[in-house]
C-alpha cells in the first residue's frame, strides 16, 4: 500500500531588481511546476512621488502635524486645521488664532505648538477639528527652540541660540532639555542635559539644531562640535543621549560626520540615521 502525505515547504526567493508592480512566482521541483503566487514589488528606484491633492493657503506656515485624517498647519498666527478625508480635495475645517506661532508637533491626543522662542501651548484634540488651548502658554527653560520630540508622557526639546554684538556671533549656544507632560495643561521641568568631558560636542556651547529618537531610551542630536563664535570652526556631530531616566539626561556618545562643519537635521527610521550637514559654518 502506498501512502502520500502533504507537507510544508520553504524556499527562501531573493528577488531580482525589478521595476514596481505585480509577478507571479512559480516554483519548479522535479520538473513540476507549482501553480503561481502573487508577489508584489516596490522598487524605490523606480517610485516617483505624485501629487494627491492640492490645497492653497496664504502663509506662511512653519510646520505641519497629522492627526488621522486631519491635519494642522501652524504658522506666526494661525493654526490651520485640514481635512483629508478626501485627498484629491484637502479642505479647511477650522482656524485657530495665535500670537508669534512656531513650530508644532503632536504628543498624544494633544498638539503641541511653540509661541516665540520659549513658550509652548498644548491644545486638547478632544474635537480634532477644533483645537481647545488647554492653559495659558508654560515658558520652557530653553531659548530659541528647534525640535519639539514627545516620548509618551515626557517631551523633550533642543535649541540654538546666539550672543551677538552687532551683526557678528560673538558665542553660540545649545540646551537639551526634559519636560514632564503627564498633566498636559502644566508641563513639569525634569532636566537639562550636562556637558560630558571627553565628548565634544556635549558642551552648552555647542548648538543643537534638532533631535531624533532611536527608541524610547535613546534620542541622536544633530550638533557639531564648534565653540566660540563660528561653527565653521567645528566638526559635524551626532551626539548620542541616554534618554532612560528623563531626569538625569546623559551624553553616552558622539560621531563625527567627515566633510561637515556642522549637522542641521536628522531623521531616524528602524534603527538608521540620516544626518544632513553643511561643509561651512552656520
Amino acid at each position: 500500500t502506498l501512502f502520500r502525505s502533504v507537507g510544508l515547504g520553504r524556499a527562501n526567493i531573493q528577488v531580482p531588481l525589478l521595476p514596481s508592480g505585480d509577478y507571479p512566482l512559480v516554483i519548479t521541483i522535479g520538473g513540476i511546476a507549482s501553480a503561481p503566487a502573487t508577489i508584489s514589488v516596490l522598487n524605490p528606484t523606480s517610485s516617483v512621488l505624485s501629487s494627491a491633492g492640492t490645497f492653497l493657503l496664504p502663509g506662511p506656515w512653519f510646520s505641519a502635524a497629522l492627526y488621522g485624517n486631519v491635519a494642522y498647519l501652524c504658522g506666526s498666527s494661525a493654526i490651520q486645521t485640514i481635512g483629508l478625508v478626501n485627498l484629491a480635495a484637502p479642505q479647511s475645517i477650522g482656524t485657530t488664532s495665535v500670537t508669534n506661532g512656531f513650530i508644532c508637533t503632536l504628543q498624544g491626543n494633544n498638539l503641541l505648538e511653540l509661541n516665540g522662542n520659549s513658550n509652548i501651548s498644548v491644545y486638547g484634540l478632544t474635537d480634532p477639528t477644533q483645537p481647545a488651548l488647554l492653559a495659558p502658554a508654560t515658558a520652557l527653560a530653553n531659548w530659541f527652540t528647534d525640535s519639539i520630540v514627545p516620548a509618551g508622557s515626557t517631551v523633550f526639546f533642543s535649541s540654538d541660540w546666539y550672543t551677538l554684538n552687532g551683526a557678528a556671533i560673538t558665542s553660540q549656544h545649545g540646551e537639551f532639555f526634559s519636560y514632564d507632560f503627564t498633566n498636559p495643561a502644566s508641563p513639569v521641568f525634569l532636566s537639562q542635559l550636562m556637558p560630558t568631558a571627553g565628548v565634544p560636542g556635549s558642551s552648552d556651547l555647542s548648538p543643537r539644531w534638532k533631535v531624533a529618537l532611536i527608541d524610547s531610551g535613546t534620542a541622536v542630536i544633530a550638533s557639531t562640535t564648534a565653540t566660540g563664535g563660528s561653527t565653521g570652526n567645528g566638526t559635524g556631530l551626532a551626539e548620542v543621549v541616554d534618554l532612560t531616566n528623563p531626569a538625569s539626561l546623559q551624553v553616552v556618545g558622539a560621531v563625527a560626520l567627515p566633510n561637515t562643519a556642522v549637522v542641521t537635521g536628522v531623521a531616524v527610521q528602524d534603527g538608521i540615521a540620516l544626518l544632513i550637514g553643511n561643509t561651512s559654518g552656520w
